[in-house]
């Protein structure tokens, strides 16, 4: 949980720009940190990384993969170049995503 919260709280506050990845580079990023930085189980990250093509956009995934990286300088960037109700989109998303994929996963 303090993971997750600090995850949120380093989205809302951070910056960056996108590295020229596309979303599927950033879709993988997405699953493989998921399991490193947040311990989720694979099939959890899969559905986060799946609800993140979804709903975010292309800058919006990379936003949550740079967060999570924990790179300042490209979550400025696209923090910088983002309309905020994406940005704040993006950094909501950490918040509810792993919550629902995990509920079901169980059902």
């Amino acid at each position: 949980m303090r993971r997750l919260v600090f995850l949120i709280v380093s989205l809302v506050g951070l910056s960056s720009c996108g590295d020229g990845a596309s979303v599927s580079q950033n879709k993988a990023k997405l699953v493989q940190l998921c399991g490193s930085e947040l311990n989720v189980p694979e099939g959890v990250c899969d559905c986060i990384s799946d609800t993140a093509e979804e709903e975010l956009t292309p800058d919006g995934i990379a936003f949550v993969v740079a967060a999570l990286e924990k790179d300042d300088a490209k979550t400025t960037e696209l923090r910088s170049k983002m309309p905020f109700d994406e940005m704040t989109k993006s950094a909501m998303f950490m918040a509810t995503a792993p919550a629902n994929c995990a509920v079901n996963s169980m059902q």
